[in-house]
């Protein structure tokens, strides 16, 4: 198949976009800064809307989507549920966003 390397970088992305919007999900409701509590937010539709286009792209190539692999799911909970439980601060939440982030080294700049 000549599409093999596309539908596997899609699914990637795919299953990538879903552990943002669970992470997000994760911390928002802990975010005290107005400001930060809009950057998560946009964050996360841009990574909802991203991920409803790359649905598309899976469905035109007849693919099914991925989920996010268990092992690191569960570690990014026990990761942002231990490190929240020390110190639920804005800080700590930046800090745990950017490294879920780190791997993809481009992160928007915004003042907070």
């Amino acid at each position: 198949m000549e599409n093999k390397d596309t539908i596997f970088l899609l699914k990637e992305c795919d299953a990538g976009s879903k552990m943002a919007v669970s992470s997000i999900d994760e911390v928002l409701e802990d975010v005290r800064s107005n400001k930060l509590k809009q950057i998560l937010s946009e964050s996360k539709a841009r990574h909802e809307k991203l991920g409803n286009e790359i649905h598309s792209m899976l469905s035109e190539y007849q693919s099914e989507t991925k989920e996010p692999g268990t092992m690191a799911k569960s570690m990014s909970w026990m990761k942002t549920n231990m490190k929240m439980a020390m110190d639920k601060s804005d800080a700590t939440v930046a800090d745990l966003i950017t490294d879920g982030c780190s791997p993809c080294h481009i992160l928007p700049s915004h003042d907070i």
